[in-house]
């Protein structure tokens, strides 16, 4: 896109010395002081002064750059054959240009003897660097197509890049703008990839060279081109283009640098070396001999009248920028009173906020110790109703035992039907109080943290269930289970529910399968997830989202025993131990559930394992 005053000061400033050496060449003899002032307000820096002569500078060479040196007497050089100001053939035939003279300065400082490879074309040269029979290539720009065959040293010099049309066109046209219309573009140039990249629906006629496409323009069979700001003013002015212009500055940069072959890693360092030596006064001086030259050749006629053009240019320039540069600080003092009254805002709201956060958490935290005080009385509560009623029940279930006993001969066979179901649910009701004891305990009581070698409690646990599986076809599957902290006795009651429940819903199984085994995790997991697997009834998953409720049953009493308890028990020991417990089941492939521990820290002591025997 075309920029605004605040790019046009960047660029300014950025090519500072080109436009110094335009100016001194439309002002040979004596340039009036305000345009001197002018072009370094414009540029942000010092004009250049007179520097003392010096000896020459020469690089300091490494062993391994000597070396190089030695087994490459002659360099290879590659350069555009046609591309004046920069690099272009005299009547003579010798090599000229801004290009060819920084080129020679370096290799000479740098202890370079150079061969230069001559081609028809950039297009050739540059086929020829990719083949390996040039060793470096000058004033190319980078692209990331090119970093894979060359290295790039640094940067030399920089020219900005314009938009060239008629007179007729619109000044400062747009890169999009561009789009619409025909470009002729120099063939192999970094501008002309660029350019056909940003702009893929534009219509492109490739040349052999920028002054080819200049004339195109000229002649009306194009509509512009884009080019190297100071090859279309040499080409303009020197070839009398009088119906060109400038209409615009792109956003593209024509950056020269020395192209070096991948496997010459010494060559790169020698050009920057010698690059470094260069100084502001000695490029000044190269751009002045060649671009000075070729503007004056085209001063022939209206010399007074191009003067005080490039005066009220130039002045307009200043006064324009002046104008810009004021617009952009107001636009900017008001955007910046607003940004302040927007954060000033945001700010009473996050203060406003952060208040009633603040208010919100006091209420969460009043309604938790309510709630922990109405779970502890709960508990309290639960346990003691249950205690107070097991006594009471326990008379009851033994008159009616003894009852039972006594009676048998005299009672009819209803009566004595009665009898029993009133000892069942007695008997019943006695080990719903007992879960209920142990479900108050569980949330009472404090864990005693140890280590817990979780085969052997396994074992342990099994073991308990041996007189309800001496007589059936069970095959226990247990591996390496390691060990966790924890409290053993807890433990072992939340293993024996699980194992327990496996047993019981496998029971229509002609040989029921129970594996225990744990999840293999990375070394550096502070937890330990085990598991317990059967091949039991199973369960629908959808049906199961509360089965860890106290008294929530899938199944019911007539089919398999329980009062829906247990599983309750289980999760508030995981959870106490700070772990969790999830489920994976379906219908007819049995169930496992899984549940996750801390593994023991390496402080405990090894005495403290507790092993179930």
């Amino acid at each position: 896109m075309i920029p605004t005053g605040a790019h046009l000061n960047c660029t300014a400033k950025r090519y500072r010395r080109f436009l110094r050496v335009v100016f001194a060449a439309a002002f040979p003899r004596r340039a009036p002081c305000w345009i001197t002032l002018s072009i370094a307000a414009v540029s942000g820096g010092k004009l250049a002064s007179a520097q003392p002569t010096q000896p020459e500078p020469r690089v300091q060479l490494t062993e391994a750059e000597e070396a190089w040196l030695h087994s490459h007497p002659q360099v290879r050089w590659g350069f555009d054959p046609d591309w004046p100001p920069f690099s272009s053939f005299d009547p003579d035939h010798r090599l000229v240009g801004i290009d060819a003279d920084i080129t020679r300065l370096v290799a000479r400082r740098a202890g370079l003897r150079l061969v230069p490879v001559e081609a028809a074309s950039w297009s050739n040269v540059f086929a020829k660097a990719q083949a390996g029979e040039v060793d470096f290539l000058s004033a190319t720009a980078r692209s990331p197509e090119r970093l894979a065959a060359f290295e790039y040293t640094r940067q030399y010099g920089a020219f900005p890049v314009v938009v060239v049309t008629r007179n007729e066109a619109p000044f400062l046209t747009t890169i999009p703008d561009l789009s619409r219309l025909t470009i002729s573009a120099p063939r192999g140039h970094i501008t002309t990839s660029q350019l056909q990249r940003d702009l893929p629906g534009a219509r492109f006629v490739l040349t052999d060279s920028a002054e080819e496409a200049l004339k195109l323009v000229s002649i009306r069979k194009v509509d512009a081109t884009v080019q190297n700001l100071a090859v279309a003013c040499r080409v303009i002015r020197l070839h009398a283009l009088t119906n060109l212009k400038i209409a615009g500055v792109t956003h593209y940069e024509f950056p020269l640098r020395f192209a070096v072959r991948r496997d010459a890693p010494e060559l790169a360092s020698l050009l920057n070396k010698g690059l470094a030596t260069l100084t502001p006064d000695e490029e000044e001086r190269i751009y002045s001999a060649h671009l000075t030259p070729d503007v004056a050749k085209a001063r022939d006629w209206g010399l007074w009248r191009r003067r005080a053009l490039y005066g009220g240019l130039s002045s307009c320039l200043v006064v324009g920028l002046l104008l810009v540069w004021n617009y952009c600080l107001a636009r900017q003092m008001r955007m910046r009173k607003v940004a302040e009254t927007a954060l000033r805002e945001a700010r009473d709201n996050l203060e406003k906020r952060t208040r009633e956060l603040r208010g919100r958490v006091s209420e969460v935290e009043q309604l938790n110790r309510s709630l922990q005080v109405a779970n502890q009385d709960l508990e309290s509560f639960s346990g003691s109703v249950s205690h107070d009623l097991r006594g009471p029940l326990r008379r009851v279930s033994s008159f009616a035992e003894l009852l039972q006993k006594e009676t048998r001969q005299s009672l009819s066979d209803r009566h004595r039907e009665w009898m029993s179901l009133m000892v069942r649910e007695a008997h019943h009701m006695d080990v719903i109080i007992h879960d209920l004891l142990k479900l108050a305990r569980i949330g009472r009581g404090e864990l005693r943290r140890q280590r817990v070698n979780m085969e052997d409690l396994v074992k342990t646990t099994i073991a308990d269930f041996e007189p309800v599986v001496r007589n059936r076809d069970v095959v226990w599957n247990i591996g390496q289970l390691g060990e966790v902290e924890g409290d053993a006795n807890l433990l072992h009651y939340a293993l024996g529910n699980l194992i327990d429940n496996a047993l019981k819903y496998t029971r229509a199984c002609r040989q029921a399968r129970i594996r225990i085994d744990a999840v293999p995790a990375d070394s550096q997991n502070s937890e330990a997830t085990l598991f317990i697997q059967d091949n039991g009834c199973g369960f629908d998953m959808s049906m199961a989202r509360r089965i860890f409720d106290p008294f929530q049953r899938l199944h019911s009493a007539k089919q398999y025993e329980g009062i829906g308890i247990g599983l309750s028990n289980v999760r508030r020991i995981i959870q106490k131990h700070g772990g969790k417990i999830w489920f994976e089941s379906a219908p007819g492939k049995g169930a496992t559930f899984y549940f996750t521990l801390s593994r023991c820290s390496r402080r405990t002591r090894p005495e403290e394992i507790s092993r179930a025997m």
